[in-house]
């Protein structure tokens, strides 16, 4: 009788180890559907960020003199066009927004320009598109005016003389 039992207890192991056995290539199937669905994901994730920076380029190709909307410049899938925004591309935020930076700059002493974009390049709680727009504006003014670390240095020496 304890043969019996013992036979008994082998075979409803043996089922637990098949049923273990199942389970475990259940569950590699599920894993390798997962990453099937990964990579899929990923890839149509990078195909929407490029969709972003084509329909973002050819909206700055136009000329548009309206900025796209904010929602649109804050969006996360937009960041990497505001990265790669090239400093003498269309102005980011438009053009009377550009304008009227490039007007106020021009009132201000031509000695303090370069220190001014350093101080801006160095502040961390700007947005993604206050940068680029910064980087635009200093793009401009340095196209007017030249070094600027030159005048800056010119009117250093003026005040010491």
């Amino acid at each position: 009788m304890t043969d019996d039992r013992i036979d008994a207890l082998h075979d409803k192991l043996d089922v637990i180890v098949d049923a273990l056995s199942a389970i475990a290539e259940s569950q590699h199937e599920q894993a390798a559907a997962i990453a099937g669905i990964t990579a899929a994901l990923d890839t149509q994730a990078h195909s929407l960020q490029l969709i972003a920076l084509a329909s973002a380029a050819a909206y700055y190709a136009s000329g548009a003199a309206e900025p796209l909307p904010h929602e649109a410049l804050e969006d996360p899938a937009f960041e990497l066009f505001l990265r790669l925004h090239p400093d003498a591309g269309a102005p980011i935020l438009g053009q009377a927004d550009m304008d009227g930076h490039l007007e106020r700059l021009d009132r201000v002493d031509k000695a303090t320009l370069a220190a001014g974009f350093r101080e801006l390049r160095e502040k961390e709680e700007l947005s993604l598109l206050e940068k680029a727009r910064n980087r635009q504006v200093e793009y401009r003014v340095r196209q007017k005016h030249g070094d600027l670390e030159r005048l800056e240095r010119e009117g250093r020496d003026d005040r010491v003389r």
